[in-house]
C-alpha cells in the first residue's frame, strides 16, 4: 500500500512485509533486518505528533521519526496484530486489533479499550459529518467512546481516502459490495444494524453503474460520491431539478417566477378543462395556495424591478402589494377579456405588457 505523509514523504508498504520511505528523492528501506518481519501492511495513519502508525498482520508498529518499534502491552495494546488504523480530527489514534478496538488520545502514551469487539474479517473507522468516529464491520456501525462535541467535519475529510463505507453530509450511509447500498443514518443512535434495513436503496448496472463489483468510494468537497468499480469510475450527485409535488405535478399549464429565499411562485391553469387547481400557488418547502380575490386562473407571471410579482389571466392583471397580498390593476382590454394571457412582462418603467391568446399585444401605461 502507499501512504503520503503530511511532510510530503511517501511510504510504501509491502505484502511480504517491510516498508520503504521515499523522501527528498532518497529511498530508505525498513525490513527484516530492522525486526519488522514478514507481516503484510494493512493500514496506515499519521498522528498530530508526526508519528506514523502501521497495522500489519504480525503487529502494530510505530515510527517516531527515526526507527520503527513494535507496540505491545507496554502501550496498553495486548493483541497480536492490528487490522485497521485511523486518526480523527481530535488527534485520537483508533486501532482495530485481533479481538478488540483501542484508542490512544492525543499526547497520551497508553491505549485504552474502546469497548467494541472486532467481529468478522473486515472493518474500518469512518467519520460522520459531526466529526464523530465510528467502527464499521459486517454487522453494522458502532459508536466509539471518548468523543465530545466536535466541529463539523472538514469537507476534505472524506476526499483524501477511499472507503468501503461512508456517511455523507446529507446523512446517508453508503456501502459497497456486489452493488451500492444506501440507507438513512441516524447519528443520535449508538448502533446501526444492517439487518434492520433489509431493503436499502440499491444501485446496480441497471441504474447505470459501470460494473456490479464495487471496490471503494469517497465523498469530494462538493458532496459528490465517487465509486470505483471493476469496470470504471462512477459519480453520484444530488440533482438540482425536482418534480413539482402533488397536485402540481398533474397535467395543465404552469407559469413560474422566483420568490424570496429560494421559494417559487406557480401560476396554474388547466386550459379549457378548468380545474380546482387553477390559480396562484407558492412552494417554499411545502406547497400552498395563495388566495387572490377575483382571480380563478393564472396563465402568466413576471417579477418587476422592485421584486413584486405580477400575475395575469382571463380575469385581468394583479400586482403584489404585500407578502402574499395582491391588488387588481386592470381588466383585460376590450375584445380580449376571458382569453388566456400567453405572456406577461413588466418593463423598467413598471408598465405591464401582455400577449393575449387569439388577440394581440398590449401595453398598459400608468
Amino acid at each position: 500500500m502507499l501512504y503520503a505523509s503530511e511532510s510530503g514523504a511517501l511510504w510504501i508498504g509491502y505484502v511480504e512485509g517491510g516498508v520503504t520511505l521515499l523522501k527528498e528523492g532518497q529511498f530508505t528501506h525498513f525490513g527484516e533486518a530492522e525486526g519488522m518481519g514478514h507481516g503484510t501492511v494493512l493500514s496506515w495513519a499519521e498522528d498530530t505528533r508526526g508519528w506514523n502508525w502501521m497495522a500489519c498482520t504480525n503487529a502494530l508498529w510505530r515510527y517516531d521519526g527515526h526507527q520503527w518499534g513494535r507496540v505491545g502491552s507496554d502501550w496498553g495494546f495486548p493483541d497480536k496484530y492490528a487490522r485497521v488504523l485511523s486518526v480523527d480530527q481530535r488527534g485520537t489514534v483508533w486501532v482495530a486489533g485481533e479481538r478488540e478496538t483501542f484508542y490512544l488520545e492525543r499526547q497520551s502514551q497508553r491505549f485504552e479499550r474502546a469497548g467494541v469487539r472486532v467481529e468478522g474479517d473486515s472493518g474500518e473507522f469512518i467519520e460522520s459529518p459531526d466529526a464523530r468516529t465510528w467502527y464499521v464491520d459486517d454487522a453494522g456501525v458502532h459508536s466509539l467512546p471518548a468523543q465530545g462535541a466536535g466541529s463539523l467535519r472538514a469537507p476534505s475529510t472524506n476526499a483524501r481516502t477511499s472507503f468501503a463505507t461512508l456517511i455523507d453530509r446529507a446523512g446517508s450511509l453508503w456501502r459497497i459490495g456486489e452493488s451500492i447500498k444506501r440507507l438513512p443514518f441516524d447519528r443520535s443512535r449508538n448502533e446501526l444494524s444492517f439487518d434492520d434495513y433489509p431493503t436499502p436503496d440499491r444501485f446496480t448496472t441497471k441504474e447505470g453503474l459501470s460494473d456490479a463489483l464495487t471496490r471503494s468510494m469517497l465523498e469530494d468537497r462538493e458532496g459528490n460520491v465517487w465509486v470505483g468499480t471493476a469496470g470504471g469510475l462512477d459519480r453520484f450527485r444530488a440533482t438540482n431539478v425536482h418534480a413539482l409535488p402533488p397536485p402540481m405535478n398533474e397535467s395543465g399549464g404552469h407559469a413560474l417566477a422566483p420568490a424570496e429565499n429560494g421559494a417559487i411562485w406557480i401560476g396554474s391553469d388547466a386550459y379549457l378543462l378548468r380545474s380546482s387547481l387553477d390559480g396562484l400557488w407558492k412552494f417554499d418547502g411545502r406547497l400552498r395556495r395563495i388566495s387572490v380575490p377575483g382571480n380563478t386562473s393564472v396563465t402568466a407571471v413576471d417579477v418587476d424591478a422592485e421584486g413584486k410579482l405580477w400575475i395575469a389571466g382571463p380575469e385581468g392583471v394583479w400586482r403584489q402589494e404585500g407578502d402574499e397580498r395582491f391588488r387588481k390593476v386592470d381588466e383585460l382590454p376590450a375584445g380580449a377579456r376571458g382569453q388566456d394571457v400567453h405572456a406577461l412582462k413588466i418593463d423598467l418603467e413598471g408598465n405591464p405588457w401582455i400577449s393575449v391568446v387569439r388577440s394581440s399585444l398590449f401595453r398598459r401605461r400608468h
